[in-house]
């Protein structure tokens, strides 16, 4: 019952609301229950003083005010020409409730019904009788039909959290059914994947304690105070039989939903009436598999989770079970109001430009800038909704900038040019003024002195208010010409740490699944089994754990290219190895080694096995001669970039017959501005060397924080970064530079504010032909 503590004191504002659906809530509720509207709105005056009839009343006022909550959010929508769509609802236990109503498998009044008999019916089964209340004999009454004559809770529970690496909770949860009986210690919520909530009876709560002294990487928490309301519970099946008698004698009806409900008590998605009242009545004596609910949230195809009530518990369980998608917590205050129907708004606004030029628009419209402000505006403005909409902008554009550029009409084209390039000079505008980038250009300096020579000034193109254009240079900001992804030993990453990050890897992404499964035999693990409660037996060789090294980092480049495909594409990027383990991942990377070369590679170092052993099946020469030409360069020891076969043939033999080679210095003279990628590994800052140019670090630590969105902010940032700078003239020219050896900032040297690349061309290597259009073409 904690999750209700916020809703004992709220304003009459949804009940006053002018909202002719927000008010019919109220009076459809208090209609079913012989009340006055007024008595729902949820204040002290409107409580009752009895335990049970007060939880009666909570539960109703509770449904009531969030299905008026969410009427309310939709009709602002609604009143502003916009529309909330919902692609499915879900709820946390009593939740489910609401959400069935919301879904349209209930009327208000059939809800208000069974939220207003829900505890009730709970705690005199638990209980039994404890005061004269006409609403307790009415429950123990339809209780006894089914037999429960006698309180099914002996003694209060305390709700004990248990937290840890998911294979030991899962083996926790084995062990407690060993030595505890059922009514003693009993399953209550799957809170998340390294969270279960279990109920202790408070007889055995210091058994219990020392109990979990087993297991030292489990911690131990408790969440509330001792509680007879053990919703649940296997043991309240016999509570659920009657409540569901008490659903059919009341005429209670549930319909098939017009909206997927996501169950809380199994892993499904429904909408067909006898499973949404199987939902309902699974409150009462199934586990709560949270992990499950917010698993399916990201498989109904919405693109944000709103929690429509107080408290925020909702966000936060979402959070804890690293969901992908933005939630935003909802209560109704006007400002939040504002904040997600303007985004609403906006994006209605975004998606009709993105609609009308696919149709053969053959400009920008008037309003079109308006709009193009906006996208900057509105999330300056309301924090709540900044990072939703700034996911769904990179989205948008990565959609049509990566699947079909090409196709993409015109004035379509020029409209997310100019939010790209927006958003790369952000820091450089006045947008909260309402400027805009029509053109951004990051170039070297090619002539000067030695403090100019080699460095980047970003050159902007920008549209005033007043519709007049000024060119602008600014020499201050961080523009990376080149990334490189790096790879290393993982010295400080437990060999269960990797087993359990493959498992879950290989779980979501066939790729993964077939990359682990062709080392089955080497790793003696099928990381695709289900392997709940299982540790690996036995001690892994040096070399099982040399290879789950290799894989980890290989699987996480991979999953970087599925879930985040631009950071490949906007900047020329170079692999590097910071020791010998890190240089074969390098190789695989580049696709100049295939993996399974790799891994005998570094296997057969660990054995001793040198480059100039004369067995040519399993020595490191043989290998050797099947290194072919890198798809993306090499960083080489000494900082240069390599991609011909046979430069990698001779960097690699020095390596291995150099074994003292390792991370304290890595040299990286790629001759401009470099931001380095970690796979999985955390080196030093003073690691690498990129004089005369700068460096910046981004690390991803796990395989979550390219999976979930927002899980890390500085892979969020390069991420839209690469986003931003994917416009025509960016990929036409990064082409060229590529095929030429050079960076695009050298490129741009030579290509002024105003002019569009059309092309270049093709004499030898000494000569850069370009051929640039100077019409006004960036003119809005």
């Amino acid at each position: 019952m904690g999750s209700r503590a916020a809703y004992r004191q709220l304003e009459r504002n949804l009940f006053d609301s002018d909202v002719r659906d927000v008010r019919q809530v109220f009076s459809e509720g208090a209609e079913a229950l012989g009340f006055d509207p007024e008595r729902l709105v949820l204040q002290d005056a409107n409580i009752p003083d009895d335990r049970i009839e007060r939880q009666a009343f909570l539960g109703a006022a509770l449904l009531v005010h969030g299905i008026a909550l969410h009427r309310y959010l939709v009709d602002a929508a609604r009143r502003s020409g916009a529309e909330i769509r919902f692609a499915a609802f879900t709820g946390e236990s009593f939740g489910i409730i609401t959400a069935a109503v919301a879904a349209g498998a209930l009327s208000v009044a059939d809800g208000t019904k069974i939220a207003h008999a829900l505890a009730p019916f709970i705690l005199v089964g638990a209980e039994g009788v404890t005061s004269s209340s006409p609403l307790q004999a009415r429950v123990a009454e339809t209780l006894a039909a089914v037999g429960v004559t006698q309180p099914l809770v002996a003694q209060p529970a305390h709700v004990v959290a248990l937290t840890g690496h998911p294979d030991v909770v899962n083996r926790v949860l084995v062990a407690i059914g060993d030595a505890y009986d059922v009514s003693d210690v009993e399953l209550h919520k799957t809170y998340a994947a390294n969270q279960a909530n279990v109920y202790v009876r408070s007889g055995i709560r210091e058994s219990f304690g020392f109990f979990m002294r087993n297991f030292p990487d489990i911690t131990v928490k408790e969440l509330k105070e001792p509680t007879s309301f053990m919703a649940h519970a296997a043991r309240m099946a016999p509570v659920r039989e009657a409540f569901a008698r008490m659903m059919d004698s009341e005429g209670i009806l549930f319909r098939d939903a017009h909206t997927p409900l996501i169950c809380n008590h199994a892993n499904r998605i429904v909408r067909k009436a006898a499973d949404v009242r199987d939902a309902v009545l699974s409150i009462i004596d199934c586990v709560m598999e949270s992990r499950w609910t917010a698993d399916n949230c990201e498989h109904v195809g919405g693109n944000v989770v709103i929690e429509l009530g107080q408290g925020g518990k909702s966000v936060q369980l979402l959070v804890d079970n690293e969901l992908t998608l933005p939630a935003i917590a909802y209560a109704g205050g006007q400002k939040d109001t504002d904040a997600l129907v303007a985004a609403a708004t906006l994006l209605q606004e975004v998606g009709g430009i993105a609609a009308r030029d696919a149709e053969g628009a053959v400009s920008l419209q008037e309003g079109d800038l308006a709009v193009l402000r906006q996208m900057f505006g509105v999330p300056a403005c309301y924090p709540l909704v900044k990072e939703f909409l700034v996911r769904e902008f990179t989205r948008l554009i990565a959609g049509f900038q990566l699947a079909s550029r090409k196709s993409i009409p015109r004035p379509l084209r020029r409209f997310l040019e100019i939010y790209q390039h927006t958003s790369a000079a952000r820091d450089d505008l006045d947008l909260a003024g309402g400027e805009l980038a029509l053109q951004v250009q990051a170039k070297k300096t090619v002539v000067g002195d030695s403090h100019t020579l080699g460095r980047v000034t970003t050159e902007i193109k920008v549209l005033k208010p007043d519709g007049s254009v000024t060119d602008r240079c600014s020499a201050g900001r961080w523009t990376p010409e080149a990334l490189v992804f790096y790879f290393s030993r993982l010295d400080g990453v437990p060999v269960l740490d990797l087993i359990r990050s493959a498992r879950r890897m290989a779980e979501h992404h066939e790729q993964v699944a077939s990359l682990y499964g062709t080392f089955a035999s080497v790793l003696s693990l099928d990381v695709g089994a289900e392997t709940a409660g299982r540790e690996p037996i036995g001690v892994m060789s040096p070399q099982a754990v040399a290879t789950l090294q290799i894989l980890h980092q290989l699987s996480m480049l991979l999953l970087l290219r599925v879930e985040r495909p631009a950071i490949f594409m906007s900047h020329d990027y170079y692999h590097a190895g910071g020791d010998l383990l890190g240089w074969c991942v390098a190789l695989c990377a580049a696709d100049a080694l295939d993996v399974e070369d790799a891994v005998a590679l570094y296997a057969n170092h660990l054995r001793g096995v040198t480059a100039s052993d004369a067995n040519p099946t399993d020595g490191i020469g043989d290998i050797l001669g099947r290194l072919r030409e890198a798809a993306s360069p090499l960083v080489s020891v000494t900082g240069v970039p390599l991609a011909a076969a046979k430069d990698i043939a001779t960097a690699t033999r020095h390596l291995f017959e150099q074994p003292a080679f390792d991370a304290r210095r890595r040299y990286l003279r790629l001759n401009g501005d470099v931001q380095i990628v970690c796979l999985g590994s955390d080196p030093d800052q003073e690691t690498f060397d990129t004089a005369p140019y700068g460096s910046a670090v981004t690390i991803v630590a796990t395989p979550e924080e390219i999976a979930q969105r927002s899980h890390s902010a500085s892979l969020e940032a390069l991420e839209h970064g690469c986003v931003s700078s994917l416009t025509d003239d960016n990929q036409r020219v990064l082409h060229f530079a590529r095929g030429r050896k050079i960076l695009s900032s050298t490129v741009f040297s030579y290509i002024k504010l105003g002019e569009r690349v059309l092309g270049f061309g093709k004499g030898g290597s000494e000569s850069m032909t370009m051929f640039v259009t100077a019409e006004d073409h960036h003119a809005a």
